[in-house]
């Protein structure tokens, strides 16, 4: 059993701060529920894992910003 969070990079004005509130959700969640925080591959979330996920939402906001596609 588990529960799935995301969200879809292209529907929030701000993709850092959202990315930031699901995260901070996730971690309260699974420590309220005694569960295991894991990534898009089901292996467990590790710091670094969070700030590659941060170095792809700073990639794709340059990319917007920048036009590029």
């Amino acid at each position: 059993p588990g529960v799935s969070l995301f969200f879809a990079m292209e529907d929030v004005h701000d993709p850092m701060m959202a990315f930031d509130s699901l995260l901070g959700a996730a971690k309260q969640m699974s420590s309220q529920l005694g569960g295991v925080l894991k990534d898009e591959s089901r292996s467990v979330l590790t710091r670094q894992t969070e700030e590659h996920y941060r170095q792809r939402i700073s990639d794709y906001c340059r990319t917007q910003l920048s036009g590029i596609e």
